[in-house]
């Protein structure tokens, strides 16, 4: 079955978190940056474990993605992975991306946390 981006981009849409996730070891570099950024888009538990799992992806602008994606979709559970990044990573750029999402990532729980009470 062929995938392209647009393809990626209509089941993100129609939060298709299981298609996304099932794609994301996709040979294809392209593909699977646009399946971190389509689950960037859909807040569940299934695709922020998703995004953690693309955290590992051999390509930076992968990690970065993901990272990204993160930062809007994480929770609680996600800010270690992403720590992780920000402090392990091979990749420059990757770590500063994780470091941006990990900010974002606790302005979001903080803010969750704050309407709880």
């Amino acid at each position: 079955m062929g995938i392209s981006v647009s393809k990626v981009e209509k089941w993100a849409k129609k939060k298709k978190t299981a298609k996304l996730v099932k794609f994301a070891e996709s040979d294809d570099k392209d593909i699977r940056v646009a399946i971190a950024k389509g689950l960037g888009t859909i807040e569940t538990e299934d695709s922020a474990n998703g995004l953690v799992n693309m955290l590992r992806d051999p390509d930076p602008d992968v990690r970065i993605a993901a990272a990204e994606s993160l930062g809007t979709v994480g929770n609680s559970r996600s800010i270690e992975f992403v720590r992780y990044i920000v402090n392990n990573d091979t990749d420059e750029n990757v770590r500063k991306a994780a470091g941006e999402a990990l900010n974002r990532l606790k302005e979001k729980i903080n803010k969750e946390l704050l309407a709880k009470k």
